[in-house]
């Protein structure tokens, strides 16, 4: 198996176990309980994963290191605790949208190896950090949406030359 759609039915239990060759995972908008498993970091092709809606539990601290995975939908959640080391490694990241969650503390410094990244919506949670400009490096970040949370701090200038040079989209309110 290598695509398994399954958005908006009302599948319901716990995640599936995925085979190893799977490359596009989208199952969001289901009745799934629990969390995720740590198996989800082990699958190496996997390039699109989308879990938004009813999942619960600790945010695993190993998703959004893989080398393949470019999209990370997993919004609407009650995932809880601190955005993992995003883009620690080479990755291919384009999308992330961990929105409407209950994450907490920084958002992690590791997101500036992010180069890929064109979208990250980080919306309505409990994230209690100064402005990133440091995001002003990402060469084509497209959409910031850091509304709802706790950002505080002069919104200034990137520490480098590079200011934020194709946003067209951002959202700071509340």
């Amino acid at each position: 198996m290598v695509y398994f759609n399954v958005v908006s039915n009302r599948v319901q239990g716990s995640l599936p176990v995925l085979p190893q060759s799977i490359i596009d995972f989208e199952a969001g908008n289901n009745d799934f309980t629990g969390g995720i498993s740590p198996l989800f970091c082990n699958l190496n092709y996997l390039r699109v994963l989308d879990l938004s809606n009813n999942l619960r539990g600790i945010f695993p601290q190993c998703l959004g290191n893989s080398s393949a995975l470019e999209i990370l939908r997993l919004h609407n959640n009650c995932f809880q605790g601190n955005i993992p080391q995003i883009c620690a490694n080479k990755n291919s990241l384009k999308m992330v949208d961990l929105s409407y969650n209950q994450l907490q503390g920084k958002l992690p410094s590791s997101m500036a190896n992010c180069i890929k990244l064109e979208f990250l919506n980080l919306g309505n949670n409990h994230i209690n950090d100064i402005f990133p400009s440091w995001l002003g490096s990402l060469p084509v970040l497209r959409a910031l949406l850091l509304r709802s949370n706790r950002f505080h701090g002069e919104i200034g200038k990137p520490p480098t030359n590079h200011e934020f040079p194709n946003l067209c989209i951002i959202d700071l309110s509340y």
